[in-house]
């Protein structure tokens, strides 16, 4: 008998040991592929918000265009400016779900719909949340202002938004490829 009682000693010990080794090897995978800490300061682009009976709002923003740089965004940040912000391009329009993991401060997340017109705004997301935010339908992006900021400057769903070389020129012809730009037609 204790040979046999030995045996399944041994054998949930080493049972253990691999399991702890599996979970050592996706916390480390996890690491790599989340940012130790703010990602360095992206390109910026003007952004230009037409908001119903009022004078355009001009703003700028880093813009996150690449995969590493969406999913990092403003994770870590102790502050973001008041005419500052993050865009995230989705090219082409898809729909998405953003979350707060790792997000130290608020944020408002502003969805734009494929015509350039805000489709949702998420005011005060809160810090570090896994709750997902999503419109449920795709868009064409997603910008982040600082919690509070959408309400200050009286953003509602059906303002425009544009950035890029149509943010300061209303003559830019669409472009429906480039991230940089983004010029709806209205």
């Amino acid at each position: 008998m204790i040979p046999r009682a030995l045996l399944v000693i041994c054998v949930a010990l080493l049972a253990s040991c691999n399991g702890d080794r599996q979970a050592d090897h996706k916390a480390q995978a996890n690491a790599a592929v989340a940012p130790a800490g703010p990602q360095a300061k992206l390109s910026t682009v003007p952004i230009v918000i037409a908001v119903r009976g009022k004078a355009p709002i001009h703003l700028t923003a880093e813009i996150a265009t690449s995969k590493a740089q969406q999913e990092a965004g403003l994770m870590f940040r102790k502050n973001i400016g008041d005419t500052d912000g993050m865009v995230f391009p989705m090219l082409p329009p898809r729909t998405v779900s953003f979350w707060m993991k790792d997000t130290l401060i608020p944020l408002d997340l502003i969805f734009v719909g494929t015509d350039g017109s805000i489709a949702m705004i998420a005011p005060q997301a809160k810090p570090r949340s896994l709750v997902p935010m999503s419109t449920g339908t795709p868009v064409s992006g997603v910008l982040e202002l600082a919690g509070g900021r959408a309400a200050q400057l009286g953003l509602r769903e059906g303002d425009h938004i544009a950035w890029g070389a149509c943010a300061v020129t209303s003559n830019q012809p669409p472009s429906p490829l480039d991230p940089m730009n983004f010029c709806p037609s209205r």
